[in-house]
């Protein structure tokens, strides 16, 4: 797997894109209005970017010593924003209120 350039990326991308999506099911299976819904989504992006970021800053640190990466950053952001869209998909494959 080293042999596969950027292959850190696309685990980083991975990774956000499922906590993400199953975080949007979470949301989109919950009873309130749309507008609670989309304010909750907002905030599960701006977490969980907030997250890949100090992630990649802990990692500069003594205690960790590894090297800061914003393309680490920048693919833990892309993968929360299409495991928004994922979720949102995934979410009209299952009924309403899973496990009622």
């Amino acid at each position: 797997l080293v042999f596969i350039p950027m292959f850190d990326k696309l685990i980083h991308f991975g990774l956000f894109a499922t906590l993400t999506a199953l975080w949007t099911i979470f949301i989109y299976q919950r009873k309130s209005r749309y507008q609670q819904k989309l304010w909750f989504l907002i905030l599960l992006l701006v977490l969980a970017i907030a997250d890949g970021i100090a992630i990649e800053y802990l990692q500069n640190t003594q205690l960790i010593h590894r090297d800061f990466d914003w393309f680490d950053a920048v693919a833990d952001g892309l993968g929360a924003i299409a495991g928004i869209f994922l979720g949102k998909f995934l979410n009209s494959k299952v009924p309403d209120r899973v496990g009622r």
